[in-house]
């Protein structure tokens, strides 16, 4: 884990269980993300974006920029591929261990997801669960052959939210694939099949590129920020909460300005996750 100078656990380094089934599941799931994005053809935005150059396709919920309400992402012609994915027990598997390890890390924000996501779905029966118990809203799946990222920030993420980063292939981690984290000057080896959990929307990250003919994909579950903001407005954006009830709006507008300190709050010390031995 990362800590801050109080202690509080800002970023964690999970690595992967020591388990031969988890192992199994990587590479079947490794096999059937690369074979999904063999099977349909990926257009120029998901090819070329921000992050990097290679194929990318988000799946779940989000709060649009400008909308009124959250969405379930589209996926177009690939929705069939992706619904294979989000279906396949593999890759359940190993998503199911990052869940895991967000809840036993910041035990405080992992429930604060919990809580928001269970009320948005509530509210809104038309919007889907990425998985049957994930308290994420939304995955993105980057397919290779060779996936490695810009430095960027996922500004549209929950400002102190976590996301959860799963990389899958066949790489010599020791020559490449690397997290590099700016911020806090700082690169780490990245094996396959390990979990990396991080404010993403917080921390500039990036990878090193893998060697020639070695191959790496990856998939990261993550949440809109969006999506937490109209949860807490009572269901409904800044624009209508201002126009519905002035006076509340004012005091969300109040609330907000102390948001970094109900985040930092809800980041667990080590002290409360480990014991001394």
């Amino acid at each position: 884990p990362f800590l801050d100078s109080d202690g509080h656990v800002i970023a964690c380094l999970v690595g992967q269980p020591c388990n031969p089934s988890y192992t199994k599941s990587c590479h079947h799931a490794y096999k059937e993300i690369m074979e999904g994005c063999q099977s349909t053809a990926s257009t120029e935005d998901e090819q070329t974006h921000h992050r990097g150059n290679y194929p990318a396709v988000h799946i779940g919920v989000t709060m649009p920029p400008g909308g009124s309400h959250p969405t379930n992402l589209c996926s177009g012609s690939h929705g069939p591929m992706v619904e294979r994915l989000l279906q396949n027990g593999h890759i359940k598997h190993i998503a199911s261990f990052a869940e895991a390890a967000f809840s036993l890390w910041v035990e405080g924000l992992y429930e604060h997801y919990k809580q928001h996501s269970n009320a948005l779905l509530a509210h809104h029966q038309h919007l889907h669960r990425i998985f049957s118990k994930s308290v994420f809203s939304a995955v993105m799946f980057n397919f290779g052959p060779q996936v490695w990222t810009r430095k960027h920030c996922d500004s549209q993420n929950l400002a102190f939210g976590w996301c959860a980063i799963q990389v899958l292939g066949i790489f010599d981690h020791t020559k490449g694939g690397h997290l590099v984290l700016p911020d806090l000057r700082l690169v780490a080896e990245f094996p396959s099949g390990s979990l990396i959990l991080l404010p993403s929307a917080m921390l500039t990250h990036a990878n090193v590129p893998v060697g020639d003919g070695e191959s790496r994909a990856s998939f990261t579950q993550y949440s809109s920020g969006g999506l937490f903001h109209y949860v807490d407005n009572g269901f409904q954006t800044d624009t209508c909460l201002q126009k519905e009830d002035p006076d509340e709006f004012k005091h969300i507008c109040t609330l907000k300005a102390s948001y970094w300190s109900l985040g930092l709050k809800l980041f667990s010390k080590l002290s409360n996750v480990v014991e001394p031995v």
